[in-house]
């Protein structure tokens, strides 16, 4: 075996051990990240329901 090839399997192996740490980075992340989960949209100020209840008292008080 010549010492290019092995400067190049030396070379090989770095590259892939950085890679495997940059995958096991992202994954503490994304498992940190999961303890605290962030709601995807927006969350409403108030229920559904008292959303309706708004509504129709708007629509009394105004004679709608």
């Amino acid at each position: 075996m010549s010492y290019a090839t092995m400067n190049r399997s030396t070379w090989i192996a770095d590259g892939l051990r950085w890679i495997g740490s940059v995958c096991e980075s992202a994954a503490d992340a994304i498992d940190r990240d999961a303890a605290y989960p962030q709601p995807l949209e927006p969350v409403p100020t108030r229920p559904a329901f008292e959303e309706y209840l708004y509504d129709v008292r708007f629509r009394i008080h105004n004679r709608i």
